[in-house]
């Protein structure tokens, strides 16, 4: 049975299109569901993000300027706004955060625990020829995010830090996959984050690990 058309993709979408079908289809759903249930069931509270962004939430986000390359603007102008530029969101990491956006959050309520699916889009500039092959390095896809907001505290930051890695541990040991935890230098790691993990997972139509899952710890 069918599970992916490239060539439709290819046709349909370009360079990196696919469709999902059948077992595939339903499976990235289910996955998808699991993963949002596991983080309801630990105190996240859910969210279905904007896919649409203006740009102070890339900027306040700290995607801008370094990864502006890597992210698809759709317009100019915008019908409400003549000054903002409109993005399509890389994560729902954009959105979560920026629904915080001009909020005074009292210590007493915090940590702040929210998880969210969405589509995410990344133009995947300067890895045209490398990763090709399957799904990987795509242009589209649904994801998962998890977010703690906490007070300003090092070592209480950590600590949630280790939770949310838990939790990715957690899916990938149910699941029956092996995976590698990286720390990532400083060179590598986006603005403003002070700690990152990457975790890759084996997929044997690589013969290799590829990153599944990204952890950080941006303190204040």
């Amino acid at each position: 049975m069918s599970l992916i058309d490239l060539e439709k993709g290819t046709k349909v979408h370009g360079f990196r299109g696919y469709y999902l079908k059948n077992e595939a289809a339903q499976l990235e759903m289910a996955l998808m569901m699991y993963a949002l249930n596991k983080l309801i069931k630990k105190g996240f509270t859910p969210l279905i993000t904007p896919t649409l962004v203006k740009e102070f939430s890339l900027y306040g986000t700290g995607f801008f300027p370094a990864l502006k390359e890597e992210i698809f603007r759709i317009q100019d102008k915008t019908p409400d706004n003549q000054n903002d530029n409109m993005y399509l969101a890389g994560t729902s990491e954009v959105a979560i955060l920026s629904y915080f956006s001009d909020d005074v959050l009292e210590k007493k309520n915090l940590p702040i625990k929210v998880c969210a699916f969405s589509p995410c889009f990344r133009s995947e500039v300067g890895s045209y020829g490398k990763d090709t092959k399957g799904l990987y390095r795509i242009h589209e896809f649904m994801k998962v995010e998890q977010i703690i907001l906490c007070e300003n505290d090092l070592k209480k930051s950590e600590m949630y830090f280790a939770e949310m890695l838990g939790i990715v541990e957690e899916i990938l040991q149910e699941l029956g996959l092996p995976y590698r935890i990286k720390n990532i230098c400083t060179g590598d790691i986006g603005m403003g984050k002070y700690y990152m993990n990457d975790v890759e997972t084996y997929m044997s139509s690589r013969e290799d690990y590829g990153e599944t899952h990204s952890c950080s710890n941006l303190t204040d």
